[in-house]
């Protein structure tokens, strides 16, 4: 039996549109989130930020950079999480999302990156940083936790249900050795 293996460079044919998650804000409010982010992506050091990693991704000419930076501050999207600590409080949570108007995945990763780092200021309301995305441990979506997660509610899932502990903690089973020889 002769068994045949191909080798294909990686093409990322849609880059993922959801960049990060961010915590510390005092409102639920997803517009003053909103015009937080745009504020903050649209301040000229940001701005050129995103020009400058733009320029090199092939752009004929300068104004087709600044065409693609005003693409990506108004492709922008918030979305809300609905997440409570223990106890029901509810703790402001918010994924956002952009489009990028390349298909450049190094780029995109470090653009990502840079945006990620930066606070996200409002007048009242906080100020916003990036939290630690954390795989669903149903779905392994990144846009929501285990306990936000839509499928289980979908007729017919055959999968994880949101109470069943093995999805929990899936290394702390029972008669799991941690470390070793």
């Amino acid at each position: 039996m002769n068994i045949t293996f191909e080798a294909l460079p990686f093409n990322c044919p849609c880059l993922p549109k959801l960049l990060f998650c961010l915590s510390s804000f005092t409102t639920s409010d997803a517009n003053i989130v909103h015009k937080a982010v745009i504020d903050v992506w649209a301040h000229d050091n940001n701005r050129h930020h995103i020009d400058d990693a733009f320029s090199m991704c092939g752009f004929p000419n300068d104004e087709l950079v600044y065409q693609a930076t005003r693409d990506l501050i108004h492709s922008v999207r918030v979305e809300t999480l609905d997440f409570k600590v223990t106890g029901g409080l509810s703790v402001p949570c918010f994924n956002i999302f952009a489009t990028s108007p390349m298909n450049d995945a190094k780029m995109w990763t470090e653009l990502r990156g840079f945006l990620r780092i930066l606070e996200y200021p409002t007048g009242l309301d906080g100020c916003g940083i990036a939290a630690v995305l954390f795989p669903c441990q149903i779905c392994h979506s990144l846009a929501h936790l285990r306990g936000l997660c839509p499928f289980p509610l979908t007729p017919q899932w055959n999968g994880p249900k949101l109470n069943n502990r093995s999805t929990a903690n899936s290394a702390r089973l029972p008669g799991r050795i941690r470390g070793g020889r």
